[in-house]
């Protein structure tokens, strides 16, 4: 009984498959024979009862008679009728692994075109995004915004342009000592019409040396005329030269001492950039660059640097005093000595002196710079000190060596008797003297 089971299990497992590989054609089990189905045992043995006749493999198929009616044998099989036979249904005999059957293939497969295997539909499918509306409409905005202002702005161009008079003068600055310009478009703007049509006139700008003097000048186009101002202005900065300044150690010296010549429309300042600093070379001996400010009387300035040469040799009291005088003044030099051996130590103090024949010219000049340090008078520039009694003017001021070099076109001897020859064959008299 229990290999006809065995039997029957696979038999209908076979059938309940279907045909998977053509491979094993041999195995062809027919429907018809399949053998009655085993009844499933119970849990519990089940008491035999004498008064039970047995079944015999006969009698199945017959209608039995028992005693009792009620009681139905629970291992009596129900008649199974015959299936019309089939076509032969082809199988594969599973693979056994660890004891339990696997299917390689299951069905017959039909041919398959050469479309694309998709592993992860999920994956391959690409989502369709949500259109950004908001964006959309941002974009729309700005689109609509720039296209206002392009708009408004070609509207105002072309009211602006038509409000345009067709010429409108310039405020023109001349620089001060300069000449005045011959082009008609340097004092005006030309809307819609060309300036050749136009004449100008500028014969009222008689004088660019005069810094803040206002001048009228005339554009004519035509029957009309258009007026406009020029104003002369200062706008160049000085144009200095420097020259080397020798000093002994803690010898007081000016900014004006660094300045071979400054060229500008209007009178030159100076001053020491850091006079804290300044007073530090003079202390000790060494060569030192010296920033100095420039400024005209326009406001216009430029920072230059000197060079000082601070000495160990000190300014002696004793001198070699040269003099001769012109028609103008005095002019005395006195050449430093030093004490070793009287020999020129290259500092020399120059005085010049102005005497006054009109008392009234003299105390004008006086009460004009009385609070100045340094003056210029008859193109000689100095510390002014003024002689009430000799009515007179002195200005002193520094003379480097490299200027002095310059002016007698020659080196200066050091010896004393040497320097003292050379400036009297120069028609200066000379003597020993205070510095």
């Amino acid at each position: 009984m229990n290999g006809n089971n065995e039997n029957n299990n696979e038999g209908l497992n076979a059938v309940s498959l279907g045909s998977v590989d053509n491979s094993n054609q041999n195995l062809n089990v027919p429907i018809n024979d399949i053998p009655p189905v085993t009844p499933i045992p119970e849990e519990e043995p089940m008491e035999v009862l004498d008064d039970v006749p047995s079944v015999t493999p006969e009698v199945l198929n017959n209608e039995v008679a028992v005693d009792n009616p009620a009681q139905p044998d629970i291992n009596a099989i129900p008649e199974v009728q015959p299936l019309e036979p089939v076509a032969p249904v082809n199988y594969d005999i599973p693979e056994v692994i660890d004891n339990a059957p696997v299917f390689n293939d299951i069905g017959t497969v039909p041919p398959i075109s050469d479309i694309p295997i998709v592993n992860n539909i999920a994956e391959s499918v690409e989502p369709i995004k949500p259109k950004k509306k908001g964006m959309n409409k941002t974009l729309f905005v700005v689109l609509i915004i720039l296209a206002l202002c392009a708009v408004g702005g070609g509207v105002y161009v072309l009211l602006n342009k038509a409000n345009k008079p067709p010429v409108q003068t310039k405020l023109v600055k001349i620089e001060a000592g300069s000449s005045v310009s011959t082009d008609i478009d340097d004092y005006a703007i030309f809307n819609n019409i060309d300036s050749s049509v136009c004449n100008f006139d500028t014969s009222e700008i008689t004088d660019t040396n005069t810094i803040g003097a206002r001048y009228r000048f005339r554009i004519t186009c035509g029957d009309k005329s258009y007026w406009g101002n020029a104003t002369i202005v200062d706008t160049t900065k000085p144009d200095v030269t420097l020259k080397e300044v020798n000093a002994s150690v803690n010898e007081e010296i000016t900014a004006e001492d660094f300045i071979a010549e400054c060229k500008d429309f209007s009178k030159c300042s100076y001053a020491f950039k850091d006079e804290a600093k300044l007073k530090e070379y003079l202390s000790t001996p060494s060569s030192y660059h010296v920033p100095i400010i420039v400024k005209d009387e326009s406001g216009n300035e430029v920072e230059v640097t000197g060079t000082l040469i601070v000495s160990e040799n000190s300014v002696s009291t004793m001198s070699l005093k040269c003099s001769k005088s012109n028609d103008k003044y005095e002019e005395l030099n006195k050449f430093g000595l030093t004490e070793e051996d009287n020999t020129f130590n290259k500092l020399t103090k120059r005085e010049y002196t102005f005497k006054f024949e009109s008392k009234d010219d003299y105390e004008k000049l006086r009460d004009e710079n009385k609070d100045k340090s340094e003056i210029t008078y008859s193109d000689i520039t100095g510390a002014p000190s003024f002689d009430d009694e000799d009515l007179t003017l002195t200005l002193t001021k520094k003379i480097a060596y490299s200027d002095l070099v310059t002016e007698v076109g020659s080196e200066v001897p050091t010896s004393y008797g040497e320097l003292k020859q050379f400036f009297e064959s120069k028609d200066y008299t000379c003597s020993l003297g205070y510095y």
